[in-house]
C-alpha cells in the first residue's frame, strides 16, 4: 500500500513539474511604459510637423517606402526624426521629432509628433530597461539624422 501511495505522489509531482517547467524557462519581457500627453490642437501632417522642426527633412515623403529610405541611422538622437511604423493602421507610415534620449541607467525616448492622434499634437515616451527596447515599444525602426 505505501508503495501504490508513493508512485501516486510521485505521478502527481512529475505532473506538476510539467506544468511548472516550461513556465520558468519561459524568458520574461518587459515592455516599456508609454505615456501619452496631448499639447493641443493641430491638424498638420506629421511631415509637415517634422520638416518645420527639421527643415532639412527630404521632400517626397508620401508613403511608407519613401520614409523608411531616408534612415541614415540606428542611434537615438535628440534633433533626429524618428521613423515609425504605423502601417498596421496607416498604409503611410509616421515621423516623430525626437526631442530626447537618455540610456545611462534606463532607457528613455521622448518625441513629439502630429496626426499620430488625429487632429492633435502630442508627445510620447516610452521608458524601459534599454533605449533599444524604448524604440522598439514606440515602433521606431531608425533615425533620420540632419
Amino acid at each position: 500500500m505505501a508503495k501504490l501511495i508513493f508512485k501516486v505522489m510521485i505521478m502527481k509531482l512529475v505532473k506538476s513539474l510539467y506544468l511548472i517547467i516550461p513556465a520558468l524557462l519561459t524568458a520574461t519581457t518587459v515592455e516599456a511604459e508609454i505615456t501619452t500627453k496631448v499639447l493641443g490642437n493641430d491638424a498638420s501632417q506629421c511631415v509637415a510637423y517634422a520638416r518645420g522642426r527639421v527643415p532639412s527633412l527630404p521632400t517626397g515623403l508620401t508613403d511608407w517606402a519613401s520614409k523608411k529610405k531616408i534612415i541614415n541611422n540606428q542611434t537615438c538622437s535628440a534633433g533626429s526624426v524618428a521613423i515609425i511604423d504605423s502601417t498596421s493602421f496607416d498604409v503611410h507610415g509616421h515621423v516623430a521629432v525626437v526631442e530626447g534620449c537618455h540610456s545611462a541607467d534606463t532607457g528613455a525616448i521622448r518625441i513629439t509628433e502630429t496626426n499620430f492622434t488625429k487632429g492633435k499634437k502630442t508627445e510620447r515616451r516610452a521608458s524601459s530597461t534599454t533605449i533599444e527596447k524604448a524604440a522598439a515599444e514606440l515602433k521606431i525602426i531608425g533615425y533620420y539624422k540632419p
